[in-house]
């Protein structure tokens, strides 16, 4: 699956910008105003220890290459992973859409992350259509951790999208998880924004996937049942503008390759440094 990844700046939290003393860089040796380490993240102060703490921002969106995302329909072992959108809900013969996601944060995310580093996540998939489903309309949508990989190709009835059987039809899911419930309301971008690690919601989802899951955070979206002809279109990967594919926004402590622990030390360290120096 591949990935463009960027760091975007984020307001600064416990001060104002221009409250916030300089800091010499551990990448480059130099010191940085207040504004110049706005780049790197989210400068904050941590009143207790008053030391500065970066907090990047990462966003993955799909390129042109390829990647998984597609939707399912029940019964159906037609392969829709070139498709532009993303189906969700229930067709006008009752038949269940469901679309998976698979979403590489190994393309971003430092290889020492912990689990514990991920403060927040949100994903935003952006409307193409809907079919009898308006905005007077809200229905329930389900978010769950599909269990084991699948391919691009995937369908209804194999993971693989040939051979391999799913166990449960339309995608496994784990139980431990948990599901992670949005009502949904029709004619509107789906957008799910997680900053606690409760069990059952997308961090907790994320967390799990960078310890137990290789850094691939795997997931189903669903419609509670009950509708016909009640279904959304989202754009995919597919679609002909980039702004209009899925995103995930996740914010984390430290700096792309740098833990937060590793930052603080060696902070720490410049500044006993400089007052060695001073004292010669």
């Amino acid at each position: 699956m591949s990935f463009v990844g960027s760091i975007a700046r984020t307001s600064t939290q416990g001060r104002r910008s221009d409250d916030i003393r300089t800091t010499r860089s551990m990448l480059t040796g130099r010191w940085l105003t207040a504004s110049s380490v706005g780049l790197l993240g989210v400068a904050r102060i941590n009143r207790t220890v008053g030391e500065e703490q970066l907090m990047p921002t990462v966003t993955l969106q799909p390129t042109e290459a390829k990647q998984i995302d597609a939707f399912v329909q029940d019964g159906s072992t037609t392969d829709r992973s070139t498709s532009e959108g993303l189906r969700v809900g229930f067709a006008s013969n009752s038949k269940e859409y469901r679309t998976l996601m698979e979403w590489d944060l190994s393309q971003v995310l430092p290889k020492s992350i912990s689990a514990t580093g991920i403060r927040s996540v949100t994903l935003t998939m952006n409307h193409k259509e809907d079919t009898n489903f308006r905005s007077t309309h809200t229905k329930d949508l389900y978010i769950q951790v599909v269990n084991g990989s699948f391919s691009e190709a995937t369908t209804w009835v194999y993971r693989d999208g040939s051979s391999e059987a799913w166990t449960a039809a339309g995608g496994d899911v784990q139980v431990a998880p948990g599901t992670y419930t949005q009502t949904y309301t029709g004619d509107s971008d789906l957008v799910v924004t997680s900053s606690d690690a409760s069990s059952g919601n997308l961090l907790h989802f994320m967390r799990d996937a960078i310890t137990n899951e290789g850094m691939k955070l795997r997931i189903r979206i669903s419609m509670v049942s009950g509708g016909t002809n009640r279904n959304v279109n989202f754009w995919s990967a597919n679609a002909g503008s980039e702004s209009d594919r899925p995103k995930l926004d996740i914010t984390y402590t430290g700096v792309p390759g740098i833990g937060f622990k590793t930052v603080t030390t060696r902070l720490s360290s410049l500044r006993r440094r400089k007052r060695a120096g001073r004292k010669k």
